[in-house]
């Protein structure tokens, strides 16, 4: 049986009934055993994100890391198919955050691949060339032992384009060790632009924060989802 933990706990019996067998039945067609899944619910107005670590196991010869990617697509498929299912609060959505891969027997969780890269606002056109910015950075920074959980970028057009970097970074850096970091961002992402986008002008804003950081700012948006909309949701699950 897997275990199954959520937090909050309120949110058990939705998280249950979304993704725990849809979860176990991806992962057990390519070779997959889960033994646990732990779910973090961060709800933000209307929309619920929720973070995942996965405990499994390898049923053959095929390493667990080789499967990463895979892993990572089939879970946030089944986060479209539950939106599909049913319409949360409104307009709102599930989105997958965060995603772990832990190999039963790990003393240490360990994440397993790159972080949330989102590309806000830009012309269709170059939102291919920002998401290798973005994946080019996040390289980058783990070589310098920067962990980063969330990479988005935007991109205004001008005389001089602006492209902005919003990270959110884990651990808590200080004030001058995001002065350097954020300057090597930039200087990252302009070297990449060049290569990417094209030579020229660049108005490069970054803004970094951290998960605490966040969790303030979503407070108050928190508050709207009540355990009567919980109710209601089950409802509209059949639960």
């Amino acid at each position: 049986m897997v275990k199954v933990n959520v937090e909050p706990a309120d949110y058990y019996p939705i998280i249950d009934k979304l993704f725990t067998e849809e979860i176990v039945e991806a992962l057990d067609a390519v070779g997959l055993s889960v033994e646990g899944i732990d779910a973090k619910v961060r709800p933000s107005g209307d929309n619920v994100g929720v973070d995942f670590s996965l405990v499994v196991t390898s049923k053959g010869n095929r390493g667990v890391s080789s499967m990463e990617d895979f892993i990572r697509i089939a879970v946030e498929r089944l986060v479209e198919e539950a939106n599909g299912r049913f319409r949360w609060m409104g307009n709102g959505k599930f989105f997958l955050g965060e995603l772990k891969l832990v190999e039963a027997g790990e003393t240490e969780k360990r994440p397993s691949f790159s972080p949330r890269i989102n590309i806000e606002a830009a012309p269709d056109e170059l939102k291919g060339a920002l998401e290798k910015v973005a994946k080019g950075l996040w390289i980058k920074l783990q070589e310098r032992g920067v962990r980063v959980t969330s990479v988005a970028l935007s991109f205004e057009r001008g005389v001089a384009p602006t492209v902005t970097a919003r990270l959110i970074l884990e651990g808590n850096p200080t004030l001058y060790e995001r002065k350097l970091l954020a300057e090597y961002i930039s200087d990252k992402i302009e070297a990449y632009l060049w290569t990417t986008v094209g030579k020229g002008d660049y108005n490069i804003n970054v803004q970094l924060s951290t998960p605490s950081e966040n969790e303030k700012d979503d407070e108050a948006p928190d508050e709207e989802i009540k355990n009567d909309d919980l109710r209601e949701l089950l409802r509209n699950l059949g639960g």
